[in-house]
């Protein structure tokens, strides 16, 4: 990978990872209120 595109791509990437991790806490959280109504 050229240098500009991994500077890219670690910017990207920041971004990337909270944006999952929000989804898939929010998903978690979801499935858990599932899991304790059921």
């Amino acid at each position: 990978m050229s240098k500009a595109i991994r500077e890219h791509y670690k910017h990207y990437s920041e971004d990337f990872r909270l944006r999952m991790l929000s989804e898939y806490y929010d998903s978690g959280m979801s499935i858990y209120a599932f899991a304790k109504k059921h």
